[in-house]
C-alpha cells in the first residue's frame, strides 16, 4: 500500500503486473525477486527483495522520461511490454485487475492521502 501511495499508483496495478509478467512470482526469469521481469540489466536483473522490485516499478512507471501513459491498462501495457506475448499479458493484466474489483481505466492511487 505504501508504494501505491508514494507513486500514486493503485496497489492492485502492482499485483496485476506481477500476475501478468510472472504468474505472481512463480515464473521469474529475469533475476531474484523480480516479480515483474523488469529487464534493467538484461536477463540478469535481480532485486534485493520483492519490495525493492515494487519500488523500482513504481519509480519507472511514474518517471516522465519513460513516457508511461497511466490512463488505462492498454496504454500502460502498450509501453511496458514489447514482444509476441503482450496481447496475452494485457488480457491477464485486465483479468487480475477485475478480480480485485479494480478499474482498468483508473490506475492511480484510490485512497485518500492523509
Amino acid at each position: 500500500m505504501t508504494s501505491g501511495a508514494q507513486y500514486n499508483i493503485d496497489p492492485r496495478v502492482f499485483v496485476s503486473l506481477a500476475g501478468a509478467e510472472t504468474t505472481f512470482g512463480l515464473h521469474i526469469t529475469a533475476g531474484q525477486f523480480n516479480a515483474f521481469n523488469v529487464l534493467y540489466n538484461g536477463m540478469n536483473s535481480p532485486f534485493s527483495s520483492f519490495q525493492s522490485a515494487i519500488n523500482a516499478v513504481g519509480r519507472s512507471l511514474t518517471n516522465p522520461r519513460n513516457a508511461y501513459n497511466l490512463t488505462n491498462t492498454a496504454t500502460l501495457y502498450g509501453r511496458y511490454c514489447s514482444g509476441a506475448g503482450c496481447g496475452a499479458g494485457l488480457k491477464n493484466l485486465n483479468t487480475f485487475m477485475k478480480q480485485q474489483a479494480a478499474s482498468t481505466n483508473k490506475l492511480h492511487y484510490p485512497c485518500k492521502k492523509g
